[in-house]
């Protein structure tokens, strides 16, 4: 919990300054190959001593990688994408969604770890997770420094993909 309070608190300081599509695409898929690292080391644990300490790495690296971005910035995307009046019943909307999945999450995560052991992060977390990063990477605008009627715009036209996702090229 410490590792993942330090990663939020970093991450939020380079939010701002970088492509928020790139932060969300990329560190997405880092923090799901750490989640599916987890299960195959877990499930492979049996095999040799080692391999648990590999399966703690990638939850340590995972809490890292979902910290860094994807914790501070689903703060910051989601009331970008609507007009003015709307954001605070947008905002408290996604809050409410986000505490309800993750009572739901913890409910049913830890019956079927015991039923099914780490496989069950496979249908909880890593392939939702794989199909909303898909999602994004189609249909996300980039929504730094622009103004609420050029991301609506953007969305309206089909126009989401940006000419770069570098965050080199978008300064």
């Amino acid at each position: 919990m410490i590792v993942f309070t330090a990663s939020c608190k970093l991450g939020s300081l380079f939010i701002d300054r970088y492509p928020r599509r790139f932060l969300v695409l990329t560190f997405g898929t880092l923090s799901n190959l750490c989640l599916t690292a987890f299960v195959v080391f877990s499930v492979l644990s049996h095999l040799s001593w080692w391999i648990k300490y590999a399966a703690m790495s990638s939850l340590f690296l995972y809490s890292i990688t979902y910290g860094l971005v994807l914790g501070p910035v689903s703060w910051f995307v989601a009331p970008e994408l609507v007009a003015q009046r709307h954001r605070s019943t947008v905002f408290c909307l996604c809050y409410g969604l986000t505490n309800v999945m993750i009572a739901a999450t913890n409910f049913t995560c830890v019956p079927l770890y015991q039923l099914i052991g780490a496989y069950t992060l496979i249908p909880l977390f890593i392939i939702p997770s794989f199909l909303c990063l898909l999602y994004l990477y189609l249909r996300l605008p980039e929504t730094l420094k622009k103004e609420t009627h050029e991301i609506i715009s953007a969305m309206c036209s089909h126009r989401q993909r940006v000419t770069s996702i570098c965050p080199s090229e978008s300064a």
